[in-house]
């Protein structure tokens, strides 16, 4: 006799289900809290008994999202990228009900096709990267350089949530996969006074919440169609959710693929790119058509000339202030735990290098390594006198900073060895290991393209 099949509910709500998701789930940040103020650490802490309640509530369709805490990051250029950051326990429902749809949806709307990079298993920004250069190889030397509008909020989520709903094999958790993703905002009157609300919160509820891990998914579904159209037309375009570029032969291509895609993008989902046209100053959203041998350009952050990759000094510049900000702990020096502050700074900063480094590890930033070293050296100075730590002048070395007239002391590399945060330049000797160079991922995905192969394959 067969067994009866289970439906989508009956799946995602298994302790088994939620158990895996959680170990999947992003929990770097210990502290992370909800409107609710408890951390992923306390809600961890608690494990078996959390889990088990949410699966009840799940089985009984009586599990209900909480308010969500709106917060805002800045983008590259400086604008405020609007989050909205769920509950710990809602994160756990998202994730899990993203693993499920990501397993029922991925090969219905071809999710893993030659165009898209983000959010997916074996994809990403060094692939991206990768792929632009095999293009540029091909004789693919100009770039349509683009990017929609407001994509997350300007998403028509009705319609969205049809095309899902469409393509789920039951209606199991239509209901509940539409309030995890329109959740309510719960510190309104906090957002009105940081004056962020009215333009970045207040009429994106039709759109797709960014801090969600459904929203990912959902952004690649809702571009299915339009990756679809542009691999139909032959161009050859390079997609990071909502940033793509287009490597096409001349600039009679480049304009034939921004008429597509305003077409495809504009005609049927609603959705606007910026106007072709010449950027007045360095932040200002355009979309242009362009020679990255003569033009300063970069995608993902990572600046490309026709022969050279390395990292948008925007990003150093970031990262150099967050370890500044880290190190400058005034408040906190006559705190009793003073220590113990301490310790968790030097471990932030650790895995905050750790990160920068795994990010960009595959392009050409030596250079850069070594300045962001200079800055590592003359911060954590700082911070250990900032703690009373008699750091004899002697044993310290003076350093001279980009753009800077006059050196500063900083660790010498015995001292900074011991803050347990090694050199990034060795750093980066060890993350290399192993592991393919940019020029070697190129060549191999040249061999491919020959055999009308792709670096996923």
């Amino acid at each position: 006799m067969m067994s009866k099949k289970t439906t989508i509910l009956e799946r995602i709500s298994s302790k088994e289900s939620l158990y895996s998701a959680w170990k999947k789930l992003n929990k770097t940040n210990k502290t992370s809290r909800g409107l609710s103020n408890v951390s992923v650490k306390e809600f961890e802490s608690n494990l078996h008994k959390h889990i088990s309640e949410i699966s009840e509530q799940l089985k009984a369709g009586l599990y209900e999202f909480g308010k969500v805490k709106g917060v805002t990051i800045d983008k590259k250029d400086g604008s405020p990228r609007p989050l909205r950051v769920p509950e710990i326990k809602d994160r756990l429902v998202h994730k899990v009900l993203a693993l499920e749809f990501e397993e029922l949806l991925t090969s219905k709307f071809n999710l893993k096709n030659q165009c898209s990079f983000a959010y997916q298993k074996g994809k990403g920004i060094v692939q991206a990267i990768v792929q632009m250069n095999i293009y540029y190889q091909q004789g693919y030397t100009v770039i349509l350089e683009a990017d929609i509008k407001k994509f997350f909020p300007s998403v028509n989520s009705d319609k969205l949530f049809l095309k899902i709903e469409d393509a789920l094999p039951d209606n199991s958790v239509n209901t509940l996969f539409r309030k995890a993703v329109l959740q309510e905002l719960g510190n309104i009157k906090e957002l009105e006074n940081k004056k962020v609300y009215e333009e970045h919160f207040k009429n994106s509820e039709s759109g797709i919440p960014q801090g969600n891990s459904l929203s990912p998914l959902f952004a690649n579904i809702c571009l299915s169609d339009f990756d679809e159209r542009m691999i139909q037309e032959d161009v050859k375009m390079v997609r990071y959710a909502d940033d793509f570029i287009v490597m096409c032969k001349n600039k009679g291509e480049a304009q034939r693929a921004y008429n597509i895609a305003q077409e495809e993008l504009t005609t049927k989902l609603g959705l606007h790119l910026y106007p072709i046209k010449e950027k007045t100053h360095e932040l200002e959203k355009v979309s242009r058509i362009l020679d990255p041998r003569g033009v300063s350009f970069s995608f993902l952050s990572v600046r490309f000339d026709g022969v050279r990759c390395w990292v948008n000094e925007s990003k150093v510049e970031s990262l150099i202030s967050k370890i500044k900000r880290l190190s400058s702990m005034e408040e906190r020096k006559g705190d009793p735990k003073a220590e113990l502050y301490l310790l968790q700074c030097l471990v932030k900063i650790k895995n905050l290098l750790d990160g920068w480094i795994a990010a960009y590890y595959f392009i050409d930033i030596e250079k850069q390594i070594l300045e962001i070293d200079k800055h590592v050296d003359v911060e954590l100075y700082k911070l250990f006198t900032s703690f009373n730590f008699n750091l004899q002048t002697k044993d310290l070395i003076r350093i001279t900073l980009k753009g800077k007239s006059n050196s500063r002391l900083g660790l010498n590399p015995i001292q900074r060895k011991f803050t347990g945060i090694p050199s990034c330049v060795k750093h980066l000797q060890k993350t290399r290991v192993g592991k393919d160079t940019i020029d070697e991922l190129i060549a191999t995905g040249l061999k491919l393209a020959s055999l009308n192969l792709t670096l996923s394959s």
